[in-house]
């Protein structure tokens, strides 16, 4: 132990507590030069190891902050009706409305991506008039072997909702390639139906989106 008029210094492998009055500062290196102890002070590295570390996580949280609010604006939604449901869906999406004995169906198609895009995925509603009353089951049992005619079924029937009903869905890939959903609901001797397909390569990325369109159904007549 050394000490001087200010104070004193314990001396600890190489790493030391300088004592002044009753203070002391730690982390100082000491080496002793021509009988004389050199205090190294290492709080400006501190200082700019800290103010760097600073700077990093401002960065990180700003690039957080602009990613978070790209994921959660809020697309926005229009509502298309008819004389039989309404739905609702993006409004850079169109509606393609077809013919049909005795009620109208439509296709909500999704924009086309870029000029390689052949295929938009697609939401289709459509209504099947019963000539004779079929339970839910009953009318799953004929909708599968009609499926299985032209398709692979990838997952069989399973209970779901649609338009606040109880009904159906499976889902199976066409010879073509593509993939679908296919949800169905009976009301008053009327199937509705709504099939969302896409290519099987893009099924996922618009699978959040055609499900809400289908949820949207909501039946008016």
């Amino acid at each position: 132990m050394m000490g001087n008029e200010q104070g004193e210094i314990n001396i600890n492998s190489g790493n030391y507590n300088e004592k002044i009055g009753h203070d002391y500062v730690e982390g100082n290196h000491y080496e002793i030069k021509d009988n004389a102890i050199i205090v190294v002070n290492k709080s400006n590295n501190q200082i700019s190891n800290w103010k760097t570390l600073g700077l990093v996580t401002v960065l990180a949280g700003i690039s957080v902050f602009f990613l978070a609010s790209r994921f959660f604006i809020s697309e926005e939604y229009v509502t298309y009706k008819n004389s039989e449901y309404k739905v609702e869906h993006p409004k850079k999406w169109r509606i393609l409305e077809e013919d049909g004995f005795p009620y109208p169906g439509i296709r909500v198609i999704s924009p086309q991506e870029n000029a390689e895009d052949n295929f938009q995925e697609q939401v289709k509603f459509s209504i099947e008039e019963l000539h004779t009353p079929l339970s839910l089951i009953e009318y799953t049992e004929d909708a599968v072997i009609e499926i299985k005619s032209f398709n692979l079924i990838i997952e069989t029937p399973k209970k779901s909702t649609l338009a606040n009903r109880e009904g159906r869905k499976v889902i199976y890939k066409s010879k073509d390639g593509k993939k679908s959903v296919q949800v169905w609901a009976l009301k008053n001797k009327k199937v509705y139906i709504v099939t969302y397909t896409a290519e099987a390569n893009k099924f996922k990325k618009f699978e959040k989106q055609a499900e809400k369109i289908i949820q949207s159904l909501s039946i008016t007549n």
